[in-house]
């Protein structure tokens, strides 16, 4: 006697079947989707890490680029709580010995402050020693992106080492904040604690010929 398999005839046209592979087919696609477009909206404008080069940097590399150098610092706890449980973070602390420059990134929710009635700057910034020394001599660039505001600061300067390799200073940030008719200390970052611990950029460190 032959042995006959049982073949299962092919499915044609519409079936539930189907209706519910696509379905799900389908929910996998915007899942993913929507997290992608998720990711490249959050993601942190590039400007946080971006080298501002100003004419001083631009002359103290030129003069030896050679031995020219951007060197990467960590900060502890890179941000601080401020109203309503909103956060003001910083990152990509750079220093560069050569220009006596140091740079770094504020990021903020655009709700936190606003630009005055005659186009003042919802805030300002001044680095202060440990001896007490102020320094506000400092240019900034800035973007938006969706609820954030970016601000890349590069302050004027700004030395780390004092006497020796091992004896370094340390800096910390004050924010005021604009009130409608002047500025009032809103808060403040230990943004330099001292470390020698450090990362050689070497990313588009040198100035684009014009």
């Amino acid at each position: 006697m032959e042995n006959y398999f049982d073949i299962e005839e092919p499915e044609k046209g519409f079936s539930i079947k189907k209706l519910f592979k696509w379905i799900a087919i389908a929910i996998i696609v915007i899942i993913d989707l929507t997290i992608f477009i998720r990711c490249i909206t959050t993601r942190d404008d590039k400007i946080v890490s971006k080298i501002l080069k100003d004419a001083d940097y631009i002359e103290a590399y030129n003069s030896d680029p050679e031995n020219f150098t951007v060197l990467q610092y960590g900060m502890d706890r890179a941000w601080i709580a401020v109203e309503e449980g909103r956060l003001i973070q910083f990152n990509y602390l750079y220093h560069i010995e050569k220009a006596k420059e140091l740079q770094f990134s504020v990021k903020y929710n655009k709700s936190l402050a606003h630009r005055g009635a005659n186009g003042e700057d919802p805030f300002r910034f001044r680095l202060v020693d440990e001896s007490g020394t102020v320094y506000d001599d400092y240019f900034f660039e800035r973007k938006t992106k969706q609820e954030y505001c970016y601000i890349r600061l590069c302050f004027k300067n700004i030395e780390l080492i004092k006497g020796s390799d091992e004896e370094r200073k340390t800096y910390t940030l004050y924010i005021d904040k604009f009130n409608g008719t002047d500025y009032e200390e809103y808060c403040s970052y230990e943004l330099y604690k001292g470390s020698k611990v450090s990362k050689k950029i070497t990313k588009d460190v040198a100035p684009k010929e014009e």
